[in-house]
């Protein structure tokens, strides 16, 4: 109940009113009302002094009464939803002015201030920090709706004067909302890189993910199979990212939605040839087993002691029954990978102990406990390996237990990856440009794909003008045998064609023999400038020029070709030598005018692309913190019970 201020004359309360609602000015919000909202009003001088000499009312009147008006209204919203856990009155004049209270025993205001071009998202931050809770912990709700975090604020009906409730949520409520919003983060990672799988992301007309073996070679795959495998690949990677970073329930709730959308992408290609002999699958369920372990999900644990045995499978299958497969390709340095294997057995060990089988619960335990031992780094050894080869922490604590704990054997370790990463890396710089070069010399005729820049090239390297040889390929659709044939049969019509095609490129000063040509004629013996005046006036064929030159015959006298100058200019047209749209021809594909992000791209540029530079080996580092933690919490628990 407001309490009323006996000093107030109602009929001057009510021309102040009226003047309040003509100059639109609320009482309740700053600059009037503090943000503290326990502060007296404030009051602008040249308002006092209208007012008074509007009213005629002396100004210690005017003051009361307008301090009566500002309580009166800040009562009235603060009983406008009495009962619920907090309201929020709302100013929207340039900021969103939030002022919660919490009815909660004792009650508690605080005063945040948000842009009203922010998203609801950013509302929930600045009052879970303004409040001291975490931004799962409750709700807002606005005009019966709750606020949606992707809207902006000002498109979900934020004005001067809305109300906002605080609802506080359940422990329930909380866990259901958190896997809501994993969910959704794993969908939203899921479309991009799908997005990603499919699209020229490189710019060099390829897929910007190639599917590729340990040497660099590319993994040629049905395409269903491939963007079911990318996918997962990239997933995989991103949910390993977010699960080493994690240290919160919420952060391992995120990180585990992704690897089980992982694991769906996975099983598209159940037939995959591909997984029986890598480790990627393996490793996945021994991740998402690990991260429902470190969330206490004991609920999933029919599921994990499956995972469990697929990922024991596969690693053999991988590695081999004792890790021969694996000691043959990596020269022995094995010891990486009994991280893995030491996880396994701590995890069967866990599963075997809540199903009922402590003799086994016990045995897993102990092979763990020695497996995760003996990966154990020496900080000197550590630290002396980083200065010795200039590495992190992580690669050279992967290199030491790879190679026994032998710093010598590390450094030489570490050196042979690098020269094998650099190896890979110029493989796919030159696949890469090949795939660019293609791209730009066109479509061949049926569209089934792009002129083969290699074939291009061998075709170029018989002596055949480049234009026609590009015209040649694209008819035989990459056919080479075809269109060399083309070449020596049908000349004249690509001749005729190469004319009409690059007309625009016609010019006298493009009137140049090709070096290559002239170089070929010289090594015969010839005289370069003969050769030159002999090949513009043959229309830049080589051959012809040889034979009548044999022939005893001079350039510029019967028998030699008329100068057929645009042939010769069409002939000399080099098909890769255009750098701007302007310049390029029919037939040789323009650059494409940049688009728009869309939010997909933001996605992949923000989200997915951050996290793809993982080194190969760095699911194999840990400092086995986690690991002994949880090594010691199940050994007191499994220990007792089996004694």
């Amino acid at each position: 109940m407001e309490k009323q201020d006996v000093n107030v004359d109602e009929g001057l309360r009510g021309v102040i009113r009226e003047l309040l609602k003509a100059d639109k000015i609320k009482l309740w919000l700053a600059p009037y009302t503090a943000e503290d909202g326990f502060s007296p009003g404030s009051y602008p001088t040249p308002l006092l002094n209208r007012y008074c000499e509007v009213c005629g009312a002396a100004p210690e009147s005017l003051l009361a009464t307008l301090e009566a008006l500002r309580q009166h209204a800040i009562a009235k919203l603060s009983c406008r939803h009495a009962g619920v856990a907090a309201t929020a009155v709302v100013d929207t004049r340039e900021n969103l002015r939030v002022t919660i209270r919490q009815d909660a025993g004792e009650t508690k205001e605080l005063v945040v201030s948000v842009s009203l071009a922010a998203e609801g998202s950013t509302l929930y931050e600045v009052v879970a920090t303004a409040a001291g809770q975490s931004s799962d912990a409750f709700k807002l709700i606005h005009a019966g709706s709750t606020i949606n975090c992707k809207k902006k604020l000002s498109e979900q009906g934020m004005c001067s004067g809305s109300a906002i409730m605080l609802l506080p949520l359940s422990q329930e409520e909380q866990r259901h909302v958190a896997a809501q919003s994993a969910e959704q983060g794993a969908a939203r990672i899921r479309d991009a890189a799908s997005s990603l799988t499919d699209k020229d992301y490189g710019g060099d007309g390829g897929r910007y993910l190639e599917l590729c073996d340990h040497n660099g070679k590319p993994i040629d795959l049905p395409d269903e199979e491939r963007r079911a495998l990318s996918i997962a690949l990239v997933l995989h990677q991103k949910g390993q990212r977010l699960l080493r970073r994690a240290s919160s329930d919420r952060q391992y709730q995120d990180a585990l939605a992704i690897l089980m959308e992982c694991d769906r992408q996975f099983g598209l290609c159940p037939s995959s040839s591909i997984l029986t002999s890598v480790d990627n699958f393996a490793v996945l369920c021994l991740d998402i087993c690990w991260c429902q372990l470190l969330l206490q999900q004991t609920d999933a644990l029919p599921n994990a002691e499956q995972r469990l045995a697929n990922c024991e499978l596969f690693l053999r299958n991988s590695y081999g029954q004792n890790m021969e497969r694996l000691a043959h390709s990596k020269k022995g340095n094995t010891g990486a990978e009994k991280l893995l294997m030491g996880r396994l057995h701590l995890l069967q060990a866990v599963v075997a102990h809540f199903t009922g089988r402590p003799s086994s619960a016990r045995e897993l335990l102990g092979k763990s406990r020695t497996e995760l031992s003996s990966l154990r780094v020496n900080s000197e050894n550590l630290a002396q390996l980083m200065a010795l080869c200039n590495c992190g922490e992580n690669r050279a604590r992967v290199a030491l237990r790879a190679c026994g704990h032998d710093v010598q054997r590390a450094a030489l370790y570490l050196m042979e990856q690098a020269e094998d990463q650099r190896r890979n890396d110029e493989l796919v710089e030159e696949r890469a440009a090949k795939r660019l070069r293609s791209r730009n010399l066109g479509k061949v005729a049926d569209g089934s794909g792009n002129v083969d820049a290699e074939k291009y090239d061998t075709v170029c390297g018989m002596g055949f003008p480049r234009v026609l040889c590009l015209l040649a390929l694209k008819h035989s659709n990459n056919n080479l045998s075809a269109a060399i044939a083309m070449l020596h049969d049908d000349r004249a019509t690509l001749e005729a064609e190469a004319v009409g095609t690059f007309q625009h490129k016609l010019s006298e000063e493009a009137l140049e023999a090709p070096a290559e040509l002239v170089a070929q004629g010289v090594a015969m013996g010839f005289d370069e400038d003969l050769i030159r005046s002999g090949l513009k006036q043959f229309n830049m064929q080589l051959q012809p020029l040889i034979d009548h030159l044999v022939d005893g015959g001079a350039i510029g006298e019967a028998g030699a070709a008329d100068v057929d100058r645009e042939l010769a200019a069409a002939l000399l047209f080099d098909p890769e030598d255009t750098d701007s749209d302007e310049d390029k021809p029919p037939g040789v594909k323009k650059k494409k005018k940049k688009k728009e992000k869309s939010e997909i791209d933001d996605v992949i540029e923000n989200e997915l692309l951050p996290d793809m530079d993982m080194e190969v080996t760095e699911h194999l580092d840990s400092t086995l913190e986690r690991e002994f933690e949880l090594l010691e919490q199940y050994t007191l628990i499994i220990q007792p019970a089996c004694g």
